[in-house]
């Protein structure tokens, strides 16, 4: 599925803010094209060109105070008009696959205190895996604030890189460096709080928006092998390939963007695995030739399996 139009557009306006140079081939897409068919390769090229034109800047802090809860929506509205906090965590949970955006949303419980972490599902780059998690720790604490803005000061946010600590000082937060996860912790007392943004139709309206989207997903089911074609998909399940093509259009997709997207996403999870040659992982992605997957690998990250491999297991700098 293409990114939202406001997670993209939120990093080209910082690119344009703090001068940074954006073209088609070092991002993959035109910065006044249509923002809203963008996918996950071209954005990690965009996040990956504003940081090494802004080494000096905390990119993941700076981008994650800009982010709104309609970055995730309805799923953002949903949770910020539910009833209590214990209700906008199982409605994230329930709908998280859908508008995750490639993060994983884990809630810990202990005898006095929730945990809530938040994990990469695709083994990326370390600098690119900082920037986006800790945005979205950030912009997730943001929620939280609006739904309990009088208890802002009994939340914990905690990245495992050190950071420039001037603006989290500023605002007076709470903050954990060098941790060992990306992460929020709260009282657990909070969880039946009373949300201060809470309203009951609002609510509903959103979850049934959500509830739309994930009955979409689910009648264009595309958990289909890497290997098949738009026919076979439509074969089983039972429908035409125009119905198939329709389906996809509604969901802004393409089959042929979508085979190279599945392809990239198995591609960064094998990497993750060092035990799986480069030209075992070509094979099993259906290249006969490893050199054609190293190709098309660097078409999509804009590096060789390799050297995305070497850049992986790199220790995370201090």
């Amino acid at each position: 599925m293409f990114l939202p139009s406001v997670l993209v557009e939120t990093y080209l306006d910082y690119a344009q803010q703090h001068g940074v140079h954006l073209d088609d081939s070092s991002i993959g897409f035109h910065p006044f094209d249509n923002v809203s068919r963008i996918d996950l390769i071209q954005y990690l090229k965009l996040i990956d060109t504003i940081r090494t034109q802004l080494p000096e800047h905390d990119i993941g802090a700076d981008i994650g105070w800009r982010f709104s809860p309609q970055v995730f929506d309805p799923l953002g509205t949903a949770i910020v008009s539910a009833p209590n906090v214990q209700s906008a965590l199982e409605t994230a949970h329930r709908f998280w696959d859908l508008f995750g955006l490639g993060l994983a949303l884990s809630v810990h419980e202990h005898s006095d205190n929730i945990e809530l972490e938040i994990q990469s599902v695709f083994c990326i780059e370390q600098a690119l895996q900082r920037i986006i998690l800790k945005s979205a720790v950030i912009c997730l604490y943001k929620i939280l604030v609006q739904l309990l803005p009088y208890h802002q000061a009994d939340f914990i946010l905690s990245f495992k890189d050190p950071l420039q600590t001037a603006d989290f000082l500023n605002r007076r937060i709470q903050i954990q460096m060098n941790a060992e996860r990306w992460q929020i912790s709260f009282p657990k007392a909070l969880m039946h709080e009373v949300n201060f943004c809470a309203n009951a139709l609002r609510f509903d309206q959103a979850i049934a928006e959500c509830e739309s989207s994930l009955k979409l997903s689910q009648a264009a089911d595309l958990h289909y092998s890497l290997h098949e074609t738009l026919s076979t998909l439509a074969s089983q399940q039972m429908v035409s390939t125009k119905t198939i093509y329709r389906r996809m259009q509604q969901k802004g997709q393409n089959f042929q963007q979508l085979k190279q997207r599945k392809k990239y996403a198995a591609a960064l999870n094998l990497l993750n695995n060092p035990e799986i040659s480069i030209e075992q992982i070509a094979e099993q992605l259906g290249y006969t030739n490893p050199s054609n997957f190293s190709r098309a690998f660097n078409r999509w990250a804009n590096m060789s399996p390799s050297q995305f491999r070497a850049k992986s297991f790199k220790p995370e700098e201090s």
